[in-house]
């Protein structure tokens, strides 16, 4: 019951995010709450499902196992929506690019939730087969970017840039080229967050960036 009216919750804030906000007047409204992209409440929701799932663990990962296959398809169904989403805030509702592209919508909310319950299975599947039935190296590479996966988040900046310039130096008109190459540009730019992550992780005074601080051992001569 909980969960259930934080999302009506959540639901209901976020219509009013997208549709009725961009018509009021918020220059004297405090800053929280016209800049409502750093207001904690506006994420409520994630904080309490985390909550329930973590306290009824077992019940949520029967859950997850049981429906995996709705989430599977209802994401790839929402992702899809997206797209459409785009041109509908563009081309009816008339919106810049970035309220466009903005996370604060309803659609955007039911596809976060079905894509989390997906993404918490395919941890569940890789839990099932690390042990025996996956390569050293894959585990390795995985435990590695458990450690250092707040740094490829907070590094994810450079990447982006380069790729920006790189991007922005093709010729105009290459749509169906660019919509190609989009799923090879997101995996260089998640390894390249990766081993800048990574080097800043083994290489000392650098942890601190990603929130790894190394404690340098300091050599007593006598």
């Amino acid at each position: 019951m909980i969960v259930i009216i934080s999302a009506v919750v959540q639901l209901g804030m976020l219509v009013f995010i997208k549709y009725q906000l961009p018509n009021i007047d918020t220059s004297g409204w405090p800053y929280l709450l016209k800049n409502y992209g750093f207001n904690v409440f506006v994420y409520q929701f994630y904080f309490i499902m985390g909550g329930c799932a973590a306290i009824h663990y077992q019940e949520f990962v029967a859950f997850i196992r049981k429906w995996h296959i709705w989430f599977g398809v209802s994401s790839l169904v929402f992702a899809c929506g997206t797209v459409l989403l785009y041109f509908y805030n563009v081309h009816v509702l008339n919106l810049t690019l970035n309220k466009a592209e903005e996370v604060h919508q309803p659609f955007i909310f039911i596809y976060d939730v079905v894509i989390i319950g997906y993404i918490v299975w395919l941890g569940l599947r890789y839990a099932d087969l690390r042990k025996n039935y996956l390569p050293k190296w894959i585990t390795n590479f995985v435990a590695i970017g458990a450690k250092i996966s707040f740094g490829i988040y907070l590094s994810q900046t450079l990447p982006l840039a380069l790729m920006f310039v790189v991007l922005s130096s093709l010729p105009s008109g290459n749509g169906w080229v660019l919509l190609v190459m989009l799923p090879f540009i997101y995996i260089i730019t998640a390894l390249m967050g990766y081993a800048l992550s990574y080097f800043f992780y083994k290489v000392p005074p650098f942890g601190f960036l990603i929130g790894r601080p190394q404690h340098i051992r300091k050599v007593v001569r006598t």
